[in-house]
């Protein structure tokens, strides 16, 4: 799923796959796994593409992708910035 940002709610129903962000992504679930593989992908220098991830009673695995994606006066400069965050309660987090 390729998005500028998306939200992934669901209850006893696992979240999986793989997602690219250059805004926002929100993963949430209970009693059930988080198993994904996220690109954010930052092509800005002043607003922080975000990853937020939240699972009750569900093991949490996650592959996470970095990327800056540099044109014009920033060609050359990694200036990206980044804010993610994963919670799990009663489970696993890797």
């Amino acid at each position: 799923m390729s998005a500028e940002s998306g939200t992934f709610v669901s209850t006893n129903g696992d979240i999986t796959g793989s997602f690219n962000t250059t805004s926002e992504l929100t993963l949430v679930t209970s009693n059930a796994k988080i198993l994904v593989d996220v690109a954010l992908n930052s092509d800005s220098t002043v607003r922080p593409t975000k990853l937020v991830m939240k699972t009750s009673n569900g093991l949490v695995i996650a592959l996470i992708t970095f990327n800056f994606v540099a044109y014009g006066p920033y060609l050359g400069k990694s200036m990206a910035k980044y804010l993610s965050s994963g919670r799990t309660r009663k489970a696993l987090f890797r």
